[in-house]
């Protein structure tokens, strides 16, 4: 299951709760996804193990307006390239959407891979937002990625 998919079978989780507690209140839920994957990344693979920390948050105010929000950071994470090099995870990634007639989606995620020695970290940072007015317009919508081997 994608990490995304589980981000949105939370959310739905979490809705559901708020309503169950009328329209005003908050619930949060904390959960650990183990990983086990390959990266590409500064010109080799790695394969990395370990946790991922998730919190995710939903708040629902009296106005009917929710705000949704994760907040995800390794935790163990370690890898291995095909040379043998040590890497270290680190950073946090974020989301958080406000539902109120419009709509704001803020997605950042800034993850690193430390290398052990004089081998290049990996650094992979995006900020991606999308804000929609009442009318279901966009009125504003970016993406930018960047991968830097460093």
């Amino acid at each position: 299951m994608t990490r995304r998919l589980r981000y949105l079978i939370l959310a739905l989780s979490l809705a559901v709760l708020i309503a169950a507690a009328g329209t005003a209140g908050a619930a949060t839920t904390s959960f650990i996804s183990p990983i086990d994957i390959l990266v590409n990344g500064c010109g080799t693979t790695i394969h990395l193990t370990g946790s991922l920390h998730n919190v995710g948050t939903l708040t629902g105010n009296s106005g009917g307006g929710l705000l949704l929000s994760f907040v995800t950071n390794p935790q163990g994470v370690t890898g291995v390239d095909t040379n043998g090099v040590s890497y270290q995870g680190t950073g946090v990634t974020t989301f958080t959407a406000t539902f109120n007639g419009a709509a704001t989606l803020t997605f950042v995620n800034n993850f690193r891979l430390i290398s052990q020695g004089t081998t290049p970290d990996l650094l992979v940072m995006e900020v991606l937002h999308v804000a929609v007015d009442a009318n279901g317009v966009i009125a504003a919508a970016f993406d930018r990625p960047s991968v830097t081997c460093r």
